[in-house]
C-alpha cells in the first residue's frame, strides 16, 4: 500500500534541510570566531615575550661583554701597575674602577638589583684589595703578609668574576 500524499511533508523536509544548513554554517562561523580569538591571544602573548626579550635580554647580552672587558681592563691595570712599580698607573686604575661602577649603575633594569648590589660589592672588595697590594708592591714590600694578602685578593677576584658571569 502506498503512503498518502501530504503537502506539508515537503515543507517540513525543506525546513529541516534549511535548519541543517544553517546549523552547519553557524558551527563553522563559531569555529572561525574561536580561531580568531585564540590567534589574537597567542599573538598578544608572543608580542609580550618579544618585548621582554627586546627590553631585558638583548641589553643584558650587550652589557655582559662590556662589563667583562672593563673588569678585565681594571684587573690588568692593577697587575701591571704593581709589576711595573708605577704609582701613576695605579692611580689611573681609579678611572677604570669608576667606569665599571658606572656601567653597573647604568644596568638598572637589566640586572636584578640584588645581583647588581652583590656584584658592586664584590668588585669594590676586589679593587680595594688589589689596589692595596699593588701599592704595597710599589713601595717594595715583600714577605708572607703580602703573599697572604695576594691569596685573599685572588679569592675576592674569583668571587667578583663568578658574580660577573652570573649577572
Amino acid at each position: 500500500r502506498e503512503p498518502k500524499y501530504c503537502p506539508y511533508a515537503e515543507l517540513t523536509m525543506f525546513t529541516s534541510f534549511r535548519a541543517k544548513l544553517t546549523a552547519i554554517v553557524g558551527t563553522a562561523a563559531f569555529a572561525f570566531l574561536v580561531l580568531i580569538v585564540v590567534s589574537s591571544a597567542s599573538t598578544r602573548q608572543v608580542s609580550q615575550q618579544l618585548g621582554d626579550i627586546r627590553d631585558r635580554f638583548l641589553p643584558k647580552m650587550e652589557l655582559g661583554p662590556q662589563l667583562e672587558a672593563q673588569y678585565e681592563q681594571l684587573r690588568r691595570g692593577l697587575q701591571d701597575a704593581g709589576a711595573a712599580r708605577d704609582g701613576d698607573a695605579l692611580e689611573n686604575t681609579r678611572d677604570q674602577y669608576d667606569a665599571v661602577l658606572q656601567r653597573l649603575s647604568a644596568a638598572h633594569g637589566v640586572i636584578d638589583e640584588a645581583d647588581a648590589a652583590a656584584l658592586r660589592g664584590a668588585v669594590q672588595e676586589y679593587y680595594e684589595s688589589g689596589y692595596d697590594i699593588s701599592r704595597r708592591m710599589i713601595e717594595g714590600e715583600t714577605g708572607e703578609d703580602l703573599v697572604s694578602a695576594m691569596s685573599s685578593m685572588q679569592a675576592r677576584q674569583n668571587r667578583a668574576t663568578l658574580l660577573l658571569e652570573q649577572a
